[in-house]
């Protein structure tokens, strides 16, 4: 029977974990993911898991036990923030090379310099040319219903690659919500335990169907083009696949790659990835009340970059304008939206602003403000500045 509770996103990340009966943890902590390398623990002191918890001393090498227990067939999980993925980023191009799956939950931080603990995307924008799946979560409940997604996207024997379930730092990791909790039994019909075949990794009856040896030019291209059709083609596919399935079982659904509210008739849309996209629905209803046709697009996966479903919604859609919001600080999500859109005959007009940097707030009134430059932008029927820095301070005196 399905619980309600209170819980933190950290801990709601834990607990998928849980409820996915994973194996084996690398762990080092740093925050603000700290917490949930400290649920897992106390999980397995109590006797309710039971797991490998192995701790390092640093982010590489957590990151290399969990990849050392995935190689040999089992579930293994992870966590990490900010720098800790810089840390990982040569074990993250080795695992997703090797076509192993695991799950590593990232609260978003701030990469330094300077030195920052509070979200935004730089630390896994860094990583979205390493091969790995990336989900984005928008509320609590969808951090424990996306570990438990990712394990089942991940292990697929048509996608067989890593997974990260992005949320924010503090905003999500540490924000108290409500939150269904489903049934380990109903989790283990969904989720059944890992078996990879007994040719796939390290095994006594025969050899790695890969390796990380040395690799000469002849066969490369094959093995890139076969892990790119993976990410790029079966994943896309398995994952609407999965979140159908779970919707159907648990009563909750988050598009697969996508998600869209009110777009149908909107003549401005608001692009989103992560907890911004609750502010933008509740910005969208406040406009629709003044007679304000805008929508929102919530990127739900970040890799594969859902560019065909983008396209698709957008072709059904009345936008003139799409406004992105854009946590990378170098315009990493303006710059996906406007290459998945350049082949569309009628493509709206893109205008993208760098914000939330390091937890500054983005408001309902910055939502409106933006929004209301996208409808000037519709206007004039083009855009001066694809992408800027929205409201920065100005120096006093």
């Amino acid at each position: 029977m399905e619980e309600i509770s209170y819980m933190r996103g950290n801990q709601a990340a834990g607990l998928g974990a849980k409820l996915a009966r994973i194996e084996v943890m690398g762990a080092y902590p740093i925050p603000p993911s700290s917490e949930v390398m400290e649920q897992i623990r106390t999980y397995i002191d109590k006797g309710e898991l039971k797991c490998g918890y192995v701790e390092t001393e640093g982010e590489k090498s957590s990151h290399l036990v969990t990849y050392g227990a995935a190689i040999s067939g089992v579930r293994a999980f992870n966590a990490t923030s900010g720098q800790g993925i810089a840390y990982m980023m040569e074990g993250l191009h080795l695992q997703s090379g090797t076509r192993v799956p695991a799950v590593i939950a990232v609260a978003n931080r701030t990469l330094f310099a300077p030195h920052g603990m509070h979200p935004d995307h730089q630390d896994t924008v860094s990583a979205r040319d390493t091969g790995w799946i990336q989900f984005h979560c928008e509320s609590v409940q969808e951090i424990l219903d996306t570990i438990i997604q990712a394990f089942k996207v991940a292990e697929h024997e048509e996608v067989m690659l890593p997974a990260f379930v992005c949320y924010d730092g503090y905003y999500l990791s540490h924000s108290l919500e409500k939150v269904t909790i489903p049934d380990q039994k109903e989790v283990d019909d969904f989720l059944p335990m890992y078996h990879p075949g007994e040719n796939s990794y390290v095994g006594p009856n025969g050899l790695p169907m890969s390796t990380a040896g040395p690799m000469y030019d002849p066969w490369m291209t094959e093995f890139r083009y076969i892990a790119y059709m993976a990410l790029n083609q079966n994943a896309k596919r398995v994952i609407n696949e999965v979140d159908d399935e779970f919707g159907k079982k648990f009563g909750r659904k988050y598009g697969g790659l996508i998600d869209s509210y009110l777009t149908e008739d909107a003549e401005v849309l608001l692009v989103t990835t992560g907890s911004n996209t609750a502010t933008a629905r509740f910005t969208t209803d406040i406009m629709r009340r003044n007679g304000k046709k805008i929508g929102v697009i919530k990127i739900r996966v970040f890799r594969p970059y859902p560019r065909e479903a983008l396209c698709e919604l957008l072709e059904k859609s009345k936008a003139r304008v799409i406004i992105v919001l854009d946590r990378s600080p170098f315009g990493a999500y303006t710059d996906e939206a406007m290459a998945a859109l350049y082949n569309l005959k009628d493509k709206p007009l893109v205008k993208g602003f760098i914000c939330g940097q390091c937890g500054r707030d983005i408001t309902p009134y910055n939502m409106i403000d933006m929004a209301t430059q996208g409808f000037d932008i519709a206007r004039k029927g083009y855009v001066d500045q694809p992408v800027e820095f929205y409201f920065l301070r100005k120096k006093e005196g």
